[in-house]
Formats: C-alpha cells, sequence, structure tokens
C-alpha cells in the first residue's frame, strides 16, 4: 500500500499496487513462515562455513602440531576435541540453528575423516564380561531373597 504525500507530510488516499503483484501482499503468518524458512537455510547453508571459519581453524593448528601417534589418545586431543565442540554448539544457538543437526553431523564426520581415520580401539582392551561363576551368583541371589521375604512376611501375619 502507498499513499501520496501532502506537503504537511500527511497521506491523502492509499494507492494500492496492481492486485495480481503477491509481492505486495505480506501478512503476518506468511512472514514468519519466511523468516523460519530463512533460518533453516542458515542453518544448512551457513552454518557448515560458519563452523569451518570459526572454530576449525584452531583445532586443525592444535592438531597438526601434536604428534599423528598421539593423536589417537584421548588424554592428548580431548581438550582440543571438547572445545571445537564447544565451539560449534556456541555458534549452533547463536544462529538459531538446532544443536544435533545433519550438517554437525557432517563437519565431525569429516573432522574424523581427515584427523582420526588411522585410530582404532586397542587390540589389549580389558574385556568386561562377568564370569560365568558371577553371572550364577547374581541369579541365584534374588531367586533364593525372595521365597525367603515370602516367608518372613507370612509369619509375621
Amino acid at each position: 500500500m502507498k499513499c501520496k504525500s501532502l506537503k504537511g507530510g500527511g497521506c491523502t488516499e492509499p494507492t494500492y499496487s496492481h492486485p495480481e503483484d503477491e509481492t505486495s501482499y505480506l501478512y503476518s503468518d506468511e512472514e514468519e513462515l519466511y523468516e523460519e524458512e530463512s533460518r533453516a537455510n542458515d542453518c544448512e547453508n551457513g552454518y557448515y562455513d560458519q563452523i569451518a571459519l570459526l572454530c576449525w581453524p584452531e583445532f586443525h593448528a592444535t592438531i597438526t602440531a601434536t604428534a599423528e601417534d598421539s593423536r589417537c589418545l584421548w588424554e592428548t586431543i580431548g581438550s582440543m576435541y571438547s572445545e571445537l565442540a564447544i565451539c560449534a554448539g556456541l555458534l549452533a544457538q547463536s544462529m538459531g540453528c538446532p544443536l544435533s543437526s545433519p550438517t554437525l553431523d557432517a563437519f565431525f564426520v569429516s573432522i574424523h575423516t581427515e584427523y582420526f581415520a588411522s585410530c582404532t580401539l586397542p587390540i589389549d582392551a580389558p574385556d568386561h564380561q562377568l564370569t560365568t561363576g558371577t553371572i550364577i551368583a547374581l541369579s541365584a541371589l534374588p531367586v533364593c531373597l525372595v521365597p525367603l521375604s515370602v516367608a518372613l512376611t507370612l509369619r509375621r501375619a
């Protein structure tokens, strides 16, 4: 909607653009929808670029300064990896993007592919399975305690 200006600064009568020109109509609910689409596009397109621009360089500099055989040790890379994750999370929050997103997943997959591809679980990793005797003892204990507790309950009654 446009208005013809007067010398005093007011409007005489509104003039409307062509009725078939859809850009002249903007309803509040359409504006909100447009903002949500814009934010979603920012999260899909711009978020990855912003992480790569603001978070990755410090991580890259620190990890490349670390000996390659030490990159698989969490004690060595844990703090720098955590700083990268915190940076990406704060950036997502400031951009209004979800903390868990395909964009963030793709970024960390590329980080793992580039820097941690040769890392594997240690061969001598401790086996955390219980022995058969321990499993039998832990299973038999409740089986024995249930009849005992029933008997004590009935005795009191």
